[in-house]
């Protein structure tokens, strides 16, 4: 990797410009550090500031290859399921205040950027997920995350730790952002992480946390009754933030179904999984959701919440 990026920043390894401004979203570490909440909220403040973004992912767990444009009969199978996630939310929208966002799978992304200009040639701004690694297609922001309980400062390198290459990768940001921080993180708290992290004097620091949506009516007990019990699936690559804020809401977890992150069920645990959604309230992420399009699962949605008021002064950071 650091000979890899060594080509790449001196010439030897050629990148593609795509027509519009990219911002790519990404990572060091293996594992989730909140990339896809990341882009659906880049996507709603783009949107709210009346761009025409689109999305290119690489489709992490598909069982095709090649670019494709993800559409209304496209499954988890098909086209990953963070993909499928997005474009659910995103990529069926028609309104003009909240225009359809493309988005589009392919390994090798310089490979997407010509169904980006036949599929939507009205885009403006190109969001690159999970391409940090991924340089030949050039772009003109890099956005770095990081999880808070496991900075990449404290990290090493596969396969002693979990990170894809070595820790000075992070001076290629232009912004980074310390992901799944508590909601209480104080000013001094992130004082210290700031200096630990000690980026480069036009690097910007951000801090998020994770939010929840509103729990499903039925969850929702009426004062004085009894306490209702649920059923949890997550195939995630960390779900005690779930389990805690269901905790807060006094939702009690009578089973958790807990798989590894992007788990591909069989059909054992299909049936297995059909048959607790059918005798219970069957809990679970919007990306596990996206996996089990046949099961009466209750999706949590989730999103990216920057701490300290600092979303406008991320967007103002935007190309």
């Amino acid at each position: 990797m650091t000979l890899r990026n060594w080509c790449f920043d001196h010439g030897w390894l050629e990148q593609r410009k795509a027509d519009v401004p990219v911002i790519s979203v990404g990572n060091l570490a293996v594992g989730g550090t909140g990339k896809t909440p990341m882009v659906e909220f880049l996507l709603r403040q783009l949107i709210a500031r009346g761009m025409h973004p689109a999305v290119v992912s690489r489709g992490y767990g598909r069982r095709t290859r090649g670019p494709l444009v993800a559409n209304a009969s496209s499954t988890a199978d098909d086209i990953g399921d963070e993909p499928l996630q997005i474009y659910r939310k995103f990529g069926t929208a028609t309104t003009a205040d909240a225009p359809r966002v493309p988005v589009i799978v392919s390994e090798d992304r310089r490979k997407a950027l010509p169904l980006l200009a036949q599929e939507a040639p009205d885009s403006d701004v190109l969001l690159l997920d999970d391409a940090y690694q991924h340089r030949y297609v050039q772009r003109d922001f890099n956005i770095l995350l990081t999880d808070y309980h496991r900075l990449y400062t404290r990290d090493r390198v596969l396969p002693w730790g979990r990170l894809r290459e070595p820790r000075r990768g992070a001076q290629r940001a232009d912004i980074v952002v310390v992901t799944k921080c508590p909601a209480t993180l104080t000013p001094q708290e992130a004082d210290a992480i700031r200096t630990e992290l000690a980026l480069c004097p036009a690097q910007q620091l951000f801090f998020a946390t994770i939010g929840y949506g509103p729990l499903p009516p039925e969850l929702i007990a009426p004062a004085g009754g009894p306490q209702m019990e649920v059923n949890l699936l997550t195939g995630i690559a960390n779900p005690q933030p779930l389990l805690d804020h269901l905790a807060s809401q006094g939702v009690h977890i009578q089973q958790h179904l807990c798989y590894g992150d992007h788990h591909r069920f069989s059909e054992s645990e299909r049936e297995n999984i059909k048959h607790l959604a059918s005798t219970t309230l069957l809990l679970t992420t919007e990306k596990d959701a996206a996996r089990l399009p046949d099961v009466p699962v209750v999706p949590i949605p989730i999103e990216t919440r920057l701490l300290f008021d600092q979303t406008d002064a991320l967007l103002a950071n935007l190309p």
